[in-house]
């Protein structure tokens, strides 16, 4: 789809193509002119050997510097050369050499300087005076050794799970006064770590030579001698509180009585006194005296308007499930519809809003204004609305009052005005939009 430009007097065409039959007259051409032919002007290029004049002598520099690459490349080519007789030989020599430096351990012999990684645990015939730890990892097994070279029986061993948590293994031997080996089970991953000996401390700290030694019971007599006494106080204490509360509690008993004496004398003076009839009045009549003693009260309500229900001491008024009003009804507040259809058989309707929102608490759908017997049918009719699927405006026949979706059969047009052309399709309507430049009156249909 694009935008065409609609030719009429006083504009401008832009044409993709244009076949001509009869002779064309204009002021000038503009354009590549690739597409022009049976033409000869000046600066056409008409041969191959043309081509080959104007840019012979154009790669001489860059021949003169391949060749001296080429030169250096065969020198290195002839060393290799004089080793392998063959590409194959070559070949086959690098792929074994990567595979033994990748995968197997390498001996090597004579003298060697410079710096050294690792955790040396496989050299041999070297001293490790500063040495403190040398440590060798391990990976499901019941059985780690670590060849730690401190020339000492004084080795402490530590082992860490993979999780980094201290365990005791079942079993630490020294093999020899350099390698120790960790006996396992079940298998294990983690690490164990070899500790050069120090001081150890061995032996008991006699009890006298405790600082801060606590007070002992020694025996059930120290709690005895302890305690003894200690309850004849006590008892003293508890009989004279009793005796006190007792007192108090029976001065508080008898001003309880004398105010519940009072209370019920109040009451039955209020009880004596009050009426033994109710006057019952509404906002239309008033009713007789009622004698509570004797007669009832009942509340009635309104048939198809008022409902009244009696439970226990509760009156509960209100409306019926379908209440019908006679006359007017005036609502000052918002009025909420829950159900699904609203019926306004009247007259007119009259609608202070200026705007109506049809689909209402929905982000899609069909949407629109059914004019009814426009089709000749009641309850149908032609409509204007919005084809959410399509997301353009439409129109269509025969929409039911009870239909929830339609179909457009053609759909509203769509102008747009810019000072400019159109570059980017219309985000409204789509085919069939125009665009109007108002700068200089050019007209644009999308297509």
């Amino acid at each position: 789809m694009a935008w065409k430009k609609i030719v009429v007097s006083g504009s401008a065409a832009e044409l993709s193509n244009i076949n001509v039959t009869n002779a064309v007259t204009a002021s000038y051409f503009a354009g590549d002119g690739s597409g022009l032919v049976n033409i000869v002007a000046s600066g056409t290029i008409s041969s191959s050997a043309q081509i080959a004049s104007d840019i012979s002598g154009a790669f001489g520099a860059d021949s003169a510097s391949f060749s001296t690459r080429i030169a250096a490349q065969e020198a290195f080519s002839s060393s290799l050369d004089g080793t392998f007789a063959t590409e194959e030989e070559l070949n086959a020599a690098t792929s074994s050499l990567k595979t033994v430096l990748t995968t197997t351990d390498q001996i090597f012999s004579g003298s060697f300087s410079g710096s050294y990684v690792g955790d040396g645990s496989q050299l041999s015939n070297i001293t490790v005076d500063q040495n403190a730890t040398v440590s060798s990892t391990f990976t499901s097994a019941t059985t780690a050794s670590v060849v730690h070279n401190f020339n000492s029986p004084n080795v402490t061993a530590v082992i860490y799970d993979s999780n980094n948590e201290q365990f005791i293994p079942a079993t630490v031997k020294l093999v020899s006064d350099n390698q120790l080996d960790v006996y396992m089970d079940p298998a294990q991953t983690g690490r164990v770590i070899a500790i050069r000996g120090g001081h150890i401390v061995s032996g008991s700290i006699p009890f006298e030579n405790i600082i801060a030694l606590p007070s002992l019971v020694s025996s059930s007599a120290q709690i005895a001698e302890d305690i003894s006494g200690s309850f004849t106080d006590t008892s003293a204490s508890l009989a004279s509180s009793i005796t006190t509360n007792s007192a108090s509690l029976a001065s508080s008993i008898t001003t309880v009585d004398t105010r519940l004496t009072n209370v019920s004398s109040s009451f039955a003076t209020t009880i004596s006194g009050l009426s033994q009839t109710l006057t019952v009045s509404g906002s239309d009549g008033t009713g007789g005296q009622t004698d509570l003693l004797t007669q009832a009260v009942t509340f009635t309500g309104a048939a198809n308007e008022v409902n009244t229900t009696v439970s226990g001491q509760t009156v509960t008024i209100g409306l019926v499930d379908n209440p019908t009003i006679s006359g007017n009804l005036t609502i000052a507040g918002n009025l909420s519809v829950t159900g699904d259809t609203i019926q306004a058989q009247v007259t007119n309707i009259n609608v202070e809003d200026r705007f109506i929102l049809l689909n209402s608490g929905s982000t899609t759908g069909d949407a629109g204004i059914i004019f009814g017997g426009s089709d000749g049918s009641a309850n149908q009719g032609s409509g204007i609305f919005w084809d959410s699927p399509a997301n353009i405006f439409g129109f269509a026949q025969s929409i039911g009052a009870e239909d929830t979706t339609a179909t457009h059969t053609s759909k509203l047009g769509n102008i747009q005005v810019a000072s400019s052309n159109p570059s980017t399709a219309p985000t409204f309507q789509g085919v069939g939009t125009v665009h109007v430049n108002d700068s200089d009156e050019g007209i644009w249909i999308y297509s």
